[in-house]
């Protein structure tokens, strides 16, 4: 008998998966890769503002045990975690009537579009004379941030809804709310996942850099009181860990993205 072979992968073919122990490997190089540039460039540029790789080891090790660093996360987390929420739990209802009513759609083109191009630096002076320097501000200007994000992911999905679907719900006199809960909300999930993992990353951002404008408490504010102290390597610190925070939010964001929609054709 003659035994069976493997096929590469071809068209309509999908390759094999890659092995846990092929990705940590692919990753270990990539890091120890990152280091050593890290570590060049230091050298190079012999400055207090880019630590050795020892250096920040150093202050990291420093850093990281001390109750300030895990208060500054977890306010940065908090504000985050409440902006992010807010403009989820009003942008994904907005967007779908938007997107299922197109008199609402011209209604509110021109509403969306200044959200989406509203420059937050100058929102920012009028909210710190309203509210201070407090968490409220934080969450404000987060949510004003990704709200369009939102609005306009849940609106173009239920757009993307087919015209047979539609039709057929309309032929079997589904109500509103059981079109939307039952047809909209399904068809356009992929969309809302997508639109909910980019909102997260520039919620941070925004989160970070509203911390060092306005002395919110976070890690956006140790940057600063760190520089201003002329303490650059904790302030590097501070950085890296905004950063790596960045990156885990993304990665869990996606995780969850394609668990929970395993079932949507983007992910199959």
């Amino acid at each position: 008998m003659i035994g069976l072979k493997s096929r590469p992968a071809g068209p309509g073919r999908p390759a094999a998966a890659e092995t846990v122990p092929a990705r940590v490997a692919r990753w270990g190089v990539l890091l120890l890769a990152g280091l050593a540039l890290w570590q060049w460039l230091a050298v190079a540029v012999d400055s207090p503002v880019l630590p050795t790789v020892p250096a920040f080891r150093t202050a990291a090790a420093q850093v990281v045990v001390t109750d300030t660093f895990w208060n500054a996360l977890g306010q940065t987390l908090l504000g985050w975690s409440l902006g992010l929420a807010l403009a989820f739990l009003i942008g994904v209802p907005v967007g779908l009537l938007i997107g299922t009513f197109t008199i609402l759609d011209h209604a509110t083109r021109v509403t969306v579009d200044i959200l989406r191009s509203l420059p937050l630096i100058v929102v920012t002076p009028i909210l710190v004379l309203t509210y201070g320097t407090s968490l409220l501000t934080k969450v404000i200007l987060v949510f004003l941030a990704t709200v369009a994000q939102m609005i306009l992911h849940a609106a173009y999905g239920v757009r993307e809804v087919d015209r047979v679907a539609r039709e057929t719900a309309v032929s079997y006199h589904l109500t509103l709310p059981d079109r939307i809960r039952f047809l909209y909300v399904p068809s356009a999930a992929g969309f809302i996942g997508t639109g909910l993992r980019i909102a997260a990353t520039i919620a941070l951002g925004v989160c970070i850099g509203v911390e060092l404008i306005t002395s919110v408490p976070g890690l956006g504010l140790e940057i600063l009181r760190s520089s201003a102290n002329a303490r650059p390597g904790i302030a590097f610190v501070y950085f890296v860990a905004a950063s790596v925070l960045g990156l885990v939010i993304a990665y869990v964001f996606q995780r969850v993205e394609r668990t929970a929609l395993f079932w949507n054709p983007k992910f199959r």
